[in-house]
């Protein structure tokens, strides 16, 4: 969960173009608790132990069967999903171990939320 960690530092760089920061993993909720705790995560971190979210988003790792220690775990990603649930941005990548840097993803976001905001305007 380093990179959870590493997202409070970019935290207020992400909340300055808009957007509001939260992450999602399968671990249970006494162990994402201890983990704000100890790292002083300022954002929500949400558990989908049953991956129902993971399979909505279509971003399971299929490498692991049920019964494997890692069944349900999905590609690390990020998704900028906007106050109406349209989902705005969707980045996932294989392997678990690859994560998208955090400045290509602010600059992903900050251009998807200036589209979102574009559309707003249209009639």
């Amino acid at each position: 969960m380093r990179q959870l960690v590493e997202l409070t530092e970019w935290q207020e760089r992400f909340e300055a173009v808009g957007v509001q920061v939260a992450a999602m993993t399968y671990d249970g909720v006494d162990k994402l608790a201890a983990f704000q705790e100890k790292h002083s995560v300022g954002y929500p971190v949400l558990s989908d132990q049953g991956a129902a979210h993971v399979n909505a988003f279509g971003i399971r790792n299929e490498d692991y069967g049920e019964g494997h220690g890692a069944y349900g775990v999905a590609h690390p990603g990020i998704f900028l999903i906007d106050a109406e649930g349209i989902i705005r941005l969707k980045r996932a990548l294989p392997g678990y171990r690859d994560r998208p840097p955090f400045e290509e993803l602010l600059g992903a976001v900050t251009a998807a939320v200036g589209t979102a905001q574009g559309d707003e305007g249209e009639s």
